[in-house]
């Protein structure tokens, strides 16, 4: 037997072996740091879906806290009842300009039919302002389709937070 060869095969066998080592320490580190990346990533993603929670929640918490103060000092009833209803709406788009970033984006439909509604309020409160030196009966019915647009809003706007809050519970 040649023992001359020995060494050199256990060194050349170390060798190899520490390679191999090298090799499968490089592997586990890119896993690794692939899996915290990961992990970092859903952590921020669970901070994001925390804060729009907490806030649309909220929202909805103190829905009459956002609505505009009427001083009723020296103002008859109607006109108290008019200055709200035209607040109704103003109130509803603010709370909207609130919470539209906070919602999801496949919530598009939901915003494009409040946008719509807004236009709609918008326009029949033009409509309003436009006739209120006319027909009080045009009044009357201009004041309907504001208060029933107002109702809409409100209906449409407290569905997309609700179905958001709904899909972040459930997230």
């Amino acid at each position: 037997m040649n023992w001359e060869i020995l060494p050199t095969a256990l060194i050349s066998t170390a060798v190899f072996a520490a390679a191999i080592a090298a090799i499968a320490n490089v592997v586990i580190a890119v896993l690794s740091n692939h899996r915290l990346k990961m992990i970092e990533k859903k952590h921020k993603m669970d901070e994001i879906e925390k804060y729009r929670y907490t806030h649309l929640y909220d929202i909805i918490l103190n829905w009459h806290s956002y609505d505009t103060k009427i001083e009723s000092e020296n103002k008859s009833v109607n006109t108290i009842a008019s200055i709200n209803l035209f607040n109704r709406i103003l109130d509803n788009k603010g709370r909207y300009n609130l919470v539209k970033p906070l919602v999801s984006s496949k919530y598009t439909d939901n915003k494009r039919k409040i946008e719509s509604i807004i236009d709609k309020g918008d326009n029949i409160t033009l409509q309003y302002v436009l006739a209120t030196n006319e027909n009080t009966n045009d009044t009357r019915n201009i004041m309907k389709e504001l208060a029933d647009c107002s109702r809409e809003l409100e209906k449409e706007l407290r569905k997309m937070i609700n179905q958001q809050l709904e899909e972040l519970i459930n997230f």
